[in-house]
Parts: C-alpha cells; structure tokens; sequence
C-alpha cells in the first residue's frame, strides 16, 4: 500500500495510506473545538494520530495517549509523531482488540477492573487529579 505524507494545519506533517483511514474536516472541527488546556488526554481509534497531532501541536494537553487496535495504525501514529517531533508528547499505543470495557467510571474510589475512568473537570474537583488512583 502506497503512503502520501500531506501538510495540515499547524505545520503537521501526515503520513497517510492511500486507500486507507483518511482524515476529514471532522477532525480538525474536533481538534478546534478543545479550547481548555489540560494535563493529560486519551484519544480512542486514533486512526493516523491527526487529532492527537493538531492538539500537541496547540500545546491543548501536557500529554496524550493516542490509542489505537488496529497494530498497522498504530505504527503509522508512532511514524506520524516521529515525523513531527512529539514524542515528549504523544505517546502511541496499540490496544489488544479483545480489551472488554465493562463499566465506565466518574469516581475514582468506585473504579472496577474492566473500567473506563472519565476524568471530568467539574466545578468544584478536576478529575485528572485522581488518574492515578484509578489506575492503582
């Protein structure tokens, strides 16, 4: 499969696959629309990393794993990053495609193996406090 490398908003570089996931407006609308800077971000179905790329790139989040199943994909994110130096950044990571999520989680002390933490930035308590307590 022939690859394509195309310059996108921000001074990105993209190395895409011709006739494979391609981006659209919908992920720069989506990239634009986080306007609140954070800590740390996950991405789910990272595709090429594009959206994970642009928020790096507006210094959106001190980090983000970029997670993807599909292991040809998530080389061509870890590429992508490469090619754009944020590997400080991003992290690429190729997610077993068997992973059963069970339960999703807004608290971290009620956090279940098989569980999905949301961390929510609320009025009164910032969730990505409490990351590392849901992961323990």
């Amino acid at each position: 499969m022939s690859e394509i490398i195309h310059e996108v908003n921000e001074h990105i570089r993209l190395i895409q696959r011709d006739g494979g996931l391609t981006f659209g407006t919908d992920a720069l609308l989506l990239a634009a629309f986080v306007a609140k800077k954070g800590q740390k971000a996950l991405e789910l179905g990272g595709g090429s990393g594009i959206i994970s790329l642009l928020l790096a790139a507006r210094e959106r989040f001190s980090h983000i794993d970029c997670l993807e199943i599909q292991d040809p994909y998530a080389k061509l994110i870890e590429r992508n990053v490469c090619l754009n130096s944020l590997q400080e950044r991003i992290t690429a990571i190729c997610a077993d495609e068997n992973m059963e999520i069970t339960g999703i989680a807004f608290d971290s002390r009620n956090v279940k193996p098989g569980d999905l933490f949301m961390a929510i930035s609320g009025f009164s308590t910032d969730g990505n406090r409490f990351i590392p307590a849901a992961m323990e």
